[in-house]
């Protein structure tokens, strides 16, 4: 996450976070994708040793975004591509 995006994202849900959607469909559905943080307590003893953990507010995992291409498209696309690398050999 570079400085840019830590100005345009907001802080408190994206603490910690090292990647963000930089283009395409990553970008596009970036607050879909993401997650949203929780709140957790932590006890300690005198040690540094945890005693007991709070979760004070869950943590809402993002949502799944799955993706297809249509089957026809992609057929011809390679054809396309193998033609083009054909002629390349051969020239």
């Amino acid at each position: 996450m570079s400085k840019k995006d830590k100005l345009i994202y907001d802080k408190k849900n994206y603490l910690g976070t090292l990647f963000v959607g930089k283009t395409g469909i990553e970008k596009q559905y970036e607050t879909l994708l993401h997650a949203t943080n929780g709140l957790q307590q932590i006890e300690r003893n005198i040690n540094g040793r945890v005693i007991h953990t709070k979760i004070i507010k869950p943590t809402i995992t993002g949502k799944n975004l799955y993706l297809s291409i249509d089957l026809d498209m992609q057929k011809k696309k390679q054809k396309h591509s193998l033609k083009e690398n054909v002629v390349q050999l051969w020239l």
